[in-house]
Parts: C-alpha cells; sequence; structure tokens
C-alpha cells in the first residue's frame, strides 16, 4: 500500500469538540463545526475555515471527504446544501464526498485488510459515542448516534453529566461520598452548585459537559467507587450498543474499530472496554486514534472502491458553482 498521504485526497475529520484537517501531507486542528457543539453561525464559520485552509495549501484540485458529527446517515439537504456552498466560496473544485463520523472510522475497518470490503463494527466514542457495521448486502446498522438528548450513552458527554449529578447527589446527602465533589470543585475553580449553574445556562453546553469526563475517568483510575460504576455503566453501554449493531449485521466475531477522545485520553478505559469487547465475542478491537490521517493514508491507495460508491455518501458537486 502507498504510504505517501500527500496528494489525492483532503480528508476532514470534524467531531463534536475538534477538527481535524488532513490537506497536502499537512495536519491542521480547528474547533468544532457540529452545530449542537457550537451553534450554527459559529459551525459554518469554522467550517470556512477549514475550507480556506485547503485553497490556501494549493489542494483546492483535490476530491475532499469530509467526515462529520453533525451529519446523520442520510444528511438533509438543506445541510449538505450549506456544505457545498462553503467548499465553493473557498474555490474547491473537485466533488466534496460527505458522510458521518461513524462511516468514517467504519471505511477504516472495512478498507485496512486487503482488497475489497472486510466485515467490522466501529465503535465512536467521544464527545458523543455510536456504533455501527455493515450487512452483507452493504446496508449500514447504526446504533446511537441520536444525540446527546436521545442517545450518546457511554459517550465524554454521559459520563460527565453522570459524574456531575454524582458530586450533586454527594453534596446534598442523597448521593454516597465521592473524590469527584473535591476534583470537579478544583479542576473548574468553582463550587459544585456554581458550576452545574453555569453549565445549564451556557446555549451548547454539550462540549464543555464532555470534558468532564476526564476527571470522572481520573477519579476512577484512583479507586473511587462512584467512579467506578459510573465507568462500569458506560462501557456496559457501549458494549451493548456493539454487540448489537454487529449482532444485526450478521459480523459478530469480526474486528471493532474504535475510536473517539475517551479512549485515546485514557488508555486504561481502552483497555476495560476492549476486554469487554471480546469477552462478549465481538472479536479482536483496534483503536484508530485519528480517523482523517488513516483514511488520507487509505484513499491513496488507487486499488480501493471509489468513495462514491459508498452506501450513505452525499456527493456534493463544487466545480462550476457561483
Amino acid at each position: 500500500m502507498n504510504s505517501n498521504i500527500t496528494g489525492q485526497w483532503n480528508v476532514i475529520d470534524a467531531g463534536g469538540t475538534r477538527t481535524l484537517l488532513v490537506s497536502s501531507g499537512q495536519h491542521q486542528q480547528f474547533n468544532s463545526i457540529n452545530p449542537a457543539s457550537v451553534g450554527q453561525e459559529q459551525a459554518m464559520r469554522v467550517l470556512d475555515d477549514v475550507f480556506a485552509a485547503i485553497a490556501a495549501d494549493g489542494a483546492e484540485d483535490a476530491p475532499t471527504l469530509l467526515a462529520s458529527a453533525s451529519l446523520d446517515e442520510y444528511p438533509r439537504q438543506s445541510t449538505v446544501q450549506m456544505i457545498g456552498y462553503s467548499a465553493c466560496r473557498a474555490g474547491l473544485r473537485r466533488p466534496l464526498v460527505c458522510v458521518d463520523d461513524v462511516t468514517a472510522l467504519l471505511l477504516v475497518g472495512m478498507l485496512s485488510e486487503g482488497p475489497g470490503l472486510a466485515p467490522a463494527t466501529a465503535v465512536v466514542v467521544g464527545t458523543g459515542s455510536a456504533a455501527r457495521a455493515c450487512r452483507p448486502d452493504g446496508l449500514p446498522v447504526t446504533v446511537g448516534s441520536r444525540e446527546y438528548l436521545a442517545s450518546d450513552e457511554g459517550s465524554a458527554f454521559a459520563i460527565g453529566a453522570a459524574g456531575l449529578r454524582a458530586g450533586v447527589r454527594a453534596t446534598d446527602g442523597r448521593g454516597r461520598s465521592t473524590a469527584l465533589v473535591d476534583a470537579l470543585s478544583e479542576r473548574s475553580g468553582k463550587s459544585l452548585d456554581r458550576l452545574a449553574r453555569e453549565l445549564a445556562s451556557t446555549p451548547f453546553p454539550k462540549a464543555k459537559v464532555a470534558a468532564l469526563a476526564l476527571i470522572v475517568t481520573e477519579c476512577w483510575a484512583a479507586g473511587d467507587e462512584v467512579s467506578t460504576q459510573i465507568v462500569r455503566g458506560a462501557i456496559n453501554d457501549l458494549v451493548e450498543a456493539a454487540w448489537v449493531a454487529a449482532d444485526k449485521a450478521g459480523v459478530l466475531g469480526t474486528e471493532v474499530v474504535l475510536a473517539g477522545g475517551v479512549l485515546s485520553g485514557c488508555p486504561a478505559f481502552r483497555k476495560a472496554l476492549a476486554a469487554k469487547l471480546d469477552r462478549y465475542g465481538l472479536g479482536r478491537s483496534r483503536l484508530v486514534s485519528q480517523t482523517a490521517p488513516a483514511l488520507s493514508h487509505l484513499l491513496c491507495n488507487e486499488n480501493l472502491p471509489c468513495p462514491t460508491t459508498w452506501w450513505n455518501q452525499v456527493v456534493v458537486r463544487t466545480s462550476g458553482c457561483a
């Protein structure tokens, strides 16, 4: 496989907290373009900056793959049009392939085993969470991926919110004593009461609540019993999601590809999740530390299937647009 990642594709991996661009062999990081995390106006401003960076790199004549947590399996036409207009304004002249971030991770797993598409299950554990596998007929099976009010079990947001609630319950006498009380207060520089109220009044609290997950996992690693219960619950939720997706797709026992800030930021969490996935018969797991560079690397292999044939992508034609 060609190890050069410098010429054929621009790849954008846009998660709930940050966005990574791989263009002309360079890695650039931006804020999130997920409206649920930063609001629609800020998301579009950052997206404009990302596309402008591609043009500044002289890579506007290369096709671009945008993998975004703000897209679902079948993105709304209005969303795709806004993305297309942003690409046009920046001067991108080749097709833009839009997929959601879970699809991008699944493609890394399915494309990296050799010629053709190999069976795999993808599990994202970042600001949000989701699991996806692909059936033999090419249709995806998705568990979760419905934003933080309806799903995202096991995610950084879910862990952070559970830690905040546990700390509040401990301070008012309803819950067990926990190291989370002091840890959350010390890290934020605020009382738990003030922290909770400020987060509740924040227009888009998703990323800020998700940032608390690191504090919870640190307390878990130090032996705090309440944090241990939270982490165990999160791992159980993730294993359940992965198992249901793999079982419905008929790919139990094949590779599980993992990605997300919770896993890269806490090796002990990743190890515990991998062990439980294996124990439940899901197959060996592999961490993809950054999806964008992995996809950029794979897309340079001319023997791989053309991205425009993948099941749930949307292609935005940017050539000739006003």
